[in-house]
Parts: structure tokens; sequence; C-alpha cells
């Protein structure tokens, strides 16, 4: 049983439910929280001093594999921050380490995806700072819609057809985009994910499914079918 190392800024429990339903053997969670509740510049900058304590605490715990997750922290540091703290979490895991930003972009690169949609549940404002993280990295944005939320619990509680309506309206905005970002793992769209493939014809990739895969890949485990086109990729 391969252990993953989760590092959250909001620990919800839909969200770890989602993980044992994509990957139903061979791979187990440790969670720590940094505890991001409100989606503002004061909390992002003390977050990072949590995450290098959750970094030591998982590190004693031995477990295989870690993730860090939280795109608007990260990318309040920009992509050297996310580097930084990729770098550091490579250094105290046998099996390697991600963000959920270097899972999304590798996620979508595999994919063969340059040009994207994005739906999410942020304001726009963070909307934006995310959109240019990743042009940075290679990933264009033709469209954005967001839901307007500015609060992890307030997320936590939207129903995954929101992240339907927000993929959609997306989608029609930006006919050349190539697939779609959705952000936020405490945004409950993978029930939707597959939908919105089979109505679009474009691999969506989404903040759960990126570091599942990238997790699943490096440690030698299959998800469950059907978790969207990403995951189906390790089933190939």
């Amino acid at each position: 049983m391969k252990r993953i190392g989760l590092i959250t800024p909001y620990t919800s429990e839909a969200t770890i439910a989602e993980f044992y339903r994509m990957i139903p053997e061979g791979a187990e969670l440790v969670v720590r929280s940094f505890g991001v509740d409100r989606l503002q510049a004061e909390e992002f900058a003390a977050a990072f001093r949590r995450i290098e304590q959750a970094l030591d605490d998982l590190e004693r715990a031995g477990v295989d594999y870690l993730v860090v997750t939280g795109e608007l922290v990260l990318c309040s540091r920009g992509p050297e921050g996310n580097r930084q703290v990729l770098e550091d979490a490579r250094k105290r895991s046998p099996l390697g380490a991600t963000t959920v930003l270097t899972a999304v972009v590798e996620g979508l690169q595999s994919l063969g995806v340059s040009r994207a949609a994005m739906a999410s549940p942020f304001t726009e404002a963070h909307d934006e700072t995310v959109v240019r993280f990743l042009g940075a990295s290679g990933i264009t944005i033709l469209a954005q819609r967001c839901v307007g939320l500015n609060s992890n619990p307030e997320i936590a509680q939207l129903e995954p057809e929101t992240g339907y309506a927000q993929a959609e309206a997306a989608l029609r905005a930006a006919p050349a985009a190539q697939g779609l970002y959705m952000p936020c793992a405490n945004w409950r769209v993978t029930p939707v994910i597959p939908r919105i493939e089979a109505t679009f014809g474009v691999p969506v990739v989404a903040n759960l499914q990126a570091w599942i895969w990238a997790a699943a890949r490096a440690l030698g485990v299959s998800p469950r079918p059907g978790c969207g086109r990403l995951l189906d990729t390790l089933l190939e």
C-alpha cells in the first residue's frame, strides 16, 4: 500500500471520498491542512510557513509521495514560488512529489492541450492570477468563467451542476479551445467531467484529477475507469 501525503489549504470530506472512489485500491491518503478558509492575500502569505511545517510532518510520517495543492496560494508567488515548493517536497519523498499546478500543466500537455478554456469557483481577480501562471507555463486560456466565491467553505457547498454550467459557458465562449481546466479540489466537479467531455468533445483537467493522475503514474497504481480522459490514459 503506497501512502500519498496530501497538503491542502482546506480539508474537505468530499475530496477525500472522491480520491478513494477514483483510486479504490493500492494507495491511501495522509492529509495535512495548512488552513486557508478565506481566499485573501494575507492568508496566502502565511500559508507558506504552514506548508513547510506540513512537509516536515509528512516526511517524518514516511509517506511515499507528496502532493501540495492550492492553486491560488501557489500562484501568489508565481512560477518560481511553485518551483521552490516542488523542489522542497521532492527532497522529502522517496518516490517523488508534485504540486497541483505542476500536475495541471503536465496533464494538459500530455493531452496535447496548449489552448484551453477555464471554469472556476473563484472570483475574476483570482482567476487572473491563475491565467497568468498558466500563460507563463505555455498554456493559453482563451476564455474563463467563474462563480465568484472567495471562501473555501462556500466553494465546498457548491453543487456539481455549477461546474457543468460554468464549463458550458467557458467552452461556448472559446470554440477553439483544445481542453478545459477546472481549478480547486473543493469544487465537486468530478461527477460532471465525463458529461462535459462527451458533450464538447474536449478533455477536462481538474485539480483533483490532475494530482491523482501524477501520483498514480509515479506510484504505479490504477484509477477506476470513467473518471475522465486524463485518468483513463493510465489504463491504456
